[in-house]
């Protein structure tokens, strides 16, 4: 039986209030597994625009407005849509 370890991840603190939600995600491979962490950070008309009358909420990636950035598990960037 194959083993997948995992280590907890820190959250970096925010400087400034925003929305946003990470998804990790675990790749297999032929030799194991690759891992990576996107982040969104939705605009806000398309956030509440998404979101349902009895408050939760309703991500559909094919109308995503917003930056995605790409991060490795210790939270350095692998790529961004930011400009900034």
């Amino acid at each position: 039986m194959d083993c997948l370890t995992l280590k907890p991840l820190t959250i970096p603190k925010m400087k400034e209030k925003t929305i946003n939600f990470e998804n990790l995600h675990l790749v297999e491979m032929e030799n194991g597994y690759i891992a990576y962490i996107l982040s969104y950070e939705p605009n806000l008309e398309w956030y509440y625009s998404n979101l349902a009358s009895d408050g939760s909420y309703y991500f559909d990636i094919k109308n995503y407005q917003g930056e995605i950035t790409k991060y490795s598990l210790e939270w350095k960037v692998i790529w961004t849509t930011k400009t900034s």
